[in-house]
């Protein structure tokens, strides 16, 4: 079974917020799955009343429901600011849940002991990619600046989980890569020029060329396994960890968001892995 979940934040800073304007598009916009079996939620947030603006919110949340989407409504405040500025009202009528979070809180990201392992493979990963074709090296700089940015916003997460992302099976460059396009049977090593391989691969004999793809693809599935490996373990690490954090005081944006989507889904028949 396969979700379509559309998430819309509004900004919280104060000022305007239009949440009915916000859903109607949303419903207009974004291409739902007509399924009735398939789970399909709209979350809002903000700290404005939620009836402000020229659409009628309350309208917006029953047009949803009449597509079966549910509507969730996050107040980023005290409850009883929630229920005046009738963001309780907004979910009841799209059978969704009204949610309270504190807005100064941050999305729980926890610092795990696996992170610098998973960082440091993920450089060794780059290294197994060999670029193919006339998009060779700008691919390569797109992937190398994707790695940076997240590099660049390693405290909030984005490092780790953008190398285990490239981890996953569904993570593929069978446009630009070597090792992917075999994989996936995209090209045949044999058809392709020296002009369009790497430097390293233009003086190799045919044989050679074949046991140089193999030996990058063998070494990616093991940096990949490693990874997979200490991602599970991670898991496990910052699951106990933000039960702590819950215990402890009120639920971060991230944490209400998950925990709101698997009970909801899970409502429609879908199973999550634990």
């Amino acid at each position: 079974m396969k979700s379509a979940v559309s998430c819309s934040t509004l900004k919280t800073n104060g000022g305007e917020e239009y949440c009915g304007a916000v859903i109607q598009r949303a419903l207009a916009d974004l291409s739902w799955d007509p399924s009735e079996k398939t789970y399909k939620a709209i979350f809002i947030a903000g700290n404005e009343p939620f009836t402000q603006g020229p659409v009628d919110a309350r309208v917006a949340c029953k047009d949803a429901l009449k597509k079966n989407i549910i509507v969730n409504s996050i107040h980023c405040g005290t409850r009883d600011e929630g229920i005046a500025g009738s963001w309780h009202d907004g979910a009841a009528l799209a059978e969704g849940k009204f949610m309270v979070i504190d807005q100064d809180r941050a999305v729980a990201h926890v610092d795990a002991p696996q992170d610098k392992t998973i960082a440091e493979l993920s450089e060794k990963l780059n290294k197994t990619y060999i670029g193919y074709g006339k998009m060779r090296d700008e691919s390569q700089l797109k992937q190398s600046k994707a790695d940076a940015d997240a590099k660049a916003n390693a405290k909030a997460g984005a490092e780790v989980q953008r190398a285990i992302t490239k981890a996953s099976k569904s993570y593929s460059n069978s446009s630009w890569d070597l090792v992917d396009a075999l994989k996936e049977k995209k090209v045949k090593l044999a058809e392709i020029s020296a002009e369009e391989l790497p430097e390293e691969m233009k003086a190799l004999k045919p044989e050679a060329r074949a046991d140089y793809v193999e030996r990058n693809a063998k070494e990616r599935m093991e940096i990949q396994s490693k990874i997979t490996e200490l991602s599970k373990e991670r898991e496990a690490y910052v699951a106990a960890e933000l039960k702590k954090q819950a215990d402890a005081g009120a639920q971060t944006l991230d944490q209400v968001l998950v925990e709101t989507t698997r009970a909801q889904a899970s409502a429609l028949g879908y199973i999550f892995q634990k």
